[in-house]
């Protein structure tokens, strides 16, 4: 089967490739988004409850994110205020159905249950997607193509350079959202586990498993169990064990397999032995759901027309070609238990970080062809930062602005005016 006719075709239908086909289809491009699951958001449904991030030195939140917060509150899926200096926490089930409302909207085409399994090229451009789907196999047609995969898959596919990782071969260390329910969450936040767990440990004589001490960075010292207690759903607390997989390749379909497995056998175990016996407000729970997939951290960042640094972040360096901002901070974590260090995050980290364009360009690839999300031109340090949701999103919504832009004045990427595009932003520094 084939398809021809699109302007813009998007790989993927997270937050940025949300944004993205979202963006490309209010510009007139004729827009197709192509997602693998059954549904959109990406890790914003299938891993925590979305988060939009704001802090004290002023709200860093507009265009698409902003828009999509506010949605999201009139309709009931979160009673945060977006101005509030903390998280705003979104409903996953909101996520999925919002996205999927605002690209009908604005007349985005979905493509649902599909997986681009290869790239058509001739010359400098991409011709076609390959998708392998239930209908069998397709070929996609467009002028412009966006890769928001999360793992450069398309880029990869198309020949473009990328690194991984910290250069030999290790990523940082993925995880598996689980969450419990029927839990006293008075008990359990009066505990304050998170801040009290050396002295838990020693009231409790807590004894933590030797097999996930060998496989973690979990012990009777560190507790390094980030948790939130749901606001939607009452007795319900959702656990991201941060360093749960280590040392496997999250390009790697048999590592990709073992993850998995482990996981889901590492929360089971950590759940009967430590959780439910000696948590307070955990003596009742349950395990309720874990996550639709892994939440991979790092995988493939191509090499762009120009690479974000961690110096670019810390001076806040500004660009003749900034997109997007990030108010998040550093956040790089452990690659493999041999690691000094379990967690990278600077929580005293304040400012606002620029984005350029360019670093959604590739310098070697095809001249239709943009990236957007963690798979950016950035070093290990700066993609800590913005890697996550709201820049991917507002990476995301410029990349689909530019898109449609070179789709329809039949441009290389690289040569649209970044003057017009700005000038389209809702950046306020």
């Amino acid at each position: 089967m084939s398809e021809r006719g699109y302007d813009v075709v998007v790989a993927g239908g997270g937050p940025s490739g949300f944004a993205t086909a979202l963006a490309s289809a209010r510009s007139g491009a004729r827009t197709l988004l192509v997602e693998r699951y059954g549904y959109l958001g990406g890790m914003a449904s299938t891993g925590l409850p979305f988060n939009i991030f704001s802090d004290s030195s002023g709200q860093r939140v507009f265009g698409i994110p902003s828009e999509f917060a506010n949605r999201a509150r009139k309709l009931g899926f979160t009673e945060d205020e977006l101005s509030a200096p903390r998280w705003v926490v979104i409903d996953p089930e909101g996520v999925k159905f919002i996205f999927q409302e605002m690209l009908r909207g604005a007349g985005t085409e979905l493509l649902l249950h599909s997986w681009v399994s290869g790239a058509e090229t001739s010359g400098d451009r991409i011709e076609a997607l390959n998708v392998i789907n239930k209908g069998g196999a397709r070929s996609i047609y467009g002028k412009v193509f966006v890769d928001c995969t999360g793992d450069a898959d398309v880029a990869a596919l198309s020949g473009v350079p990328f690194d991984v990782g910290r250069g030999d071969g290790k990523t940082m260390g993925m995880s598996l959202i689980f969450s419990l329910a029927n839990v006293d969450t008075e008990a359990f936040s009066k505990a304050s586990v998170w801040g009290r767990w050396p002295e838990i440990v020693r009231e409790r004589s807590i004894k933590i498993p030797q097999e996930i001490k060998e496989k973690t960075f979990l012990d009777e010292k560190r507790f390094m169990l980030p948790f939130m207690v749901n606001p939607r759903r009452p007795g319900e607390v959702i656990f991201n064990w941060v360093m749960m997989i280590l040392d496997l390749n999250p390009l790697d379909p048999d590592d990709l397999t073992k993850a998995e497995i482990e996981a889901r056998r590492l929360i089971h175990l950590l759940f009967n032995e430590v959780i439910r016996p000696h948590l307070p407000g955990c003596e009742r729970s349950y395990i309720s759901r874990t996550a639709a997939q892994l939440g991979v951290r790092e995988s493939r960042r191509i090499r762009g027309l120009y690479t974000l640094t961690e110096e670019d972040c810390r001076s806040r360096r500004d660009f003749d070609d900034t997109i997007a901002l990030c108010t998040c901070s550093f956040d790089l974590h452990a690659s493999s238990r041999g690691d000094d260090k379990p967690g990278g995050y600077e929580r005293g980290f304040k400012g606002t970080m620029r984005i350029p364009y360019r670093i959604m360009v590739p310098a070697d690839g095809p001249e239709n062809l943009l990236v957007t999300g963690r798979s950016v031109s950035a070093d290990r340090m700066a993609m800590s930062a913005i890697r996550v949701m709201v820049p991917c999103m507002s990476m995301g919504e410029a990349a689909g602005l530019a898109a449609a832009t070179a789709a329809s004045n039949g441009l290389h990427v690289k040569d649209v005016d970044i003057g017009q595009l700005s000038s389209k932003l809702d950046i306020r520094l």
